[in-house]
């Protein structure tokens, strides 16, 4: 697949995984939207990285959480470029606790956890998916799970799978 000139945004961009997802997809030729919630510095980091690839890169704050946020997100990629063609959802958190220690699950930690990992990637699949019908080329959406599968505190996003997505 042709990725030259493609605009991709990468939720969770400012480190790990989504950091290398957009490194990466910059090195294909797309422009990309670096979203990050906390990591301003290195979100930065990446977008200048990416730009030194020879593409367009910028660094958006946005919590995948939060709906408006997403809608937000989206709009500034199509602002900046007219375009959405591709989204990779690696935006994920998590509360490190001992399996043996359940209880101390809170509810509030359960609903963060869900908000972000579960309900985030449909929110920026919403965002995006209007946006991405209107491209001629191959649209593509994935989400990437976190690789915590066994630990308690992450139970929340795996309550509800989310499977890769195409308009």
């Amino acid at each position: 697949m042709q990725l030259r000139g493609a605009t991709a945004i990468v939720a969770g961009a400012g480190t790990g995984v989504g950091a290398a997802s957009a490194l990466r997809l910059a090195g294909k030729g797309c422009n990309v939207v670096v979203n990050y919630r906390r990591s301003a510095a290195a979100a930065e980091g990446v977008a200048d990285a990416c730009r030194r690839k020879g593409v367009e890169a910028v660094a958006v704050e946005g919590d995948v959480a939060r709906d408006a946020d997403c809608g937000a997100i989206a709009a500034r990629a199509v602002g900046l470029w007219g375009r959405v063609d591709i989204l990779v959802n690696s935006a994920g958190i998590t509360r490190f606790i001992d399996q043996a220690d359940l209880e101390k699950v809170t509810a509030e930690d359960f609903d963060d956890i869900f908000a972000t990992n579960v309900r985030g990637p449909f929110q920026m699949i919403r965002a995006v998916a209007p946006h991405m019908k209107t491209t001629r080329s191959p649209r593509r959406s994935t989400t990437i799970p976190s690789g915590r599968n066994w630990i308690v505190s992450s139970a929340p996003s795996r309550a509800s799978p989310i499977a890769p997505w195409r308009p």
